[in-house]
């Protein structure tokens, strides 16, 4: 199994707590959610203050699986894939387009910073 893991700051660490109460995401359970299979298994745990709770599904995979989780777990899902195609699109972009990127960083630098050209 691998286990991911994260370190956060405080200020990071206080809006996560905020974003899983408002979504109240801790009253959920995850009899609706797909059995784990061959495909895969994902699981969530939340540890806040005495509450816990763990959840566990089979591999999401399209949005026609995200449709059946409960509304409270759709909104992270539907980031994750935004990021993920946000990231894909930048990787993707052509050299030339990194360069100027880099080129307009250091001009711009430059300009902030006359003194260290």
């Amino acid at each position: 199994m691998i286990r991911k893991g994260v370190f956060l700051t405080p200020v990071i660490l206080r809006e996560c707590r905020r974003i899983i109460a408002e979504s109240e995401i801790m009253k959920e359970d995850d009899n609706n959610w797909p059995e784990p299979d061959r495909v895969g298994r994902q699981e969530l745990e939340i540890v806040m203050g005495n509450e816990h709770i763990s959840f566990t599904a089979s591999e999401i995979g399209s949005l026609v699986d995200v449709q059946k989780l409960p509304q409270a777990t759709r909104p992270p899902y539907l980031g994750q894939q935004y990021s993920n195609s946000h990231r894909d699109q930048r990787n993707s972009r052509p050299a030339s387009t990194a360069a100027e990127d880099d080129a307009a960083t250091k001009k711009s630098a430059a300009t902030e910073n006359p003194s260290q050209k």
